[in-house]
């Protein structure tokens, strides 16, 4: 990521952070940046802090962030199966939230499953959401 000045750190911001899977998983390509992981559930929270237990640069928030608590200014955004359960106002209320947190040049990531618009490409993205998966080593169970 080349959107941050030299000597300083990449603030990358996790919105329904969960156990904090997802933050782990960015880590690996981004080790020295500093995250703030922010979820609803208090019981999932406490499992993304055991995952980073002892790390300095993750930082943790109990909330909804639907409802404009976010603060802050970050390089990069990123959620995955979370705001899928906003309602249509307040992912757009969120959006544009992310868009003032974010510098110019700087990236939000949405990993999300939708439904496809035809029953026709729904039947086409599983069947090609299966391939991945299995080909990524998942089995049948």
């Amino acid at each position: 990521m080349d959107l941050v000045p030299a000597n300083a750190t990449t603030e990358i911001l996790n919105l329904g952070a969960g156990t904090g899977l997802l933050t782990s998983l960015v880590r690996t390509r981004f080790p020295d940046a500093s995250f703030h992981l922010i979820e609803l559930s208090a019981a999932m929270l406490d499992k993304a802090k055991e995952r980073f237990a002892g790390d300095q640069r993750a930082t943790f928030e109990v909330g909804a962030y639907s409802v404009g608590t976010i603060r802050g200014r970050y390089h990069a955004v990123v959620s995955a199966l979370s705001i899928h359960h906003l309602k249509d106002d307040a992912k757009r209320t969120l959006f544009e939230t992310i868009r003032n947190i974010l510098p110019p040049g700087g990236v939000f990531v949405n990993a999300e499953q939708v439904l496809g618009s035809t029953p026709a490409l729904e039947k086409r993205y599983k069947r090609e959401w299966l391939h991945k998966v299995k080909a990524l080593g998942a089995t049948e169970q």
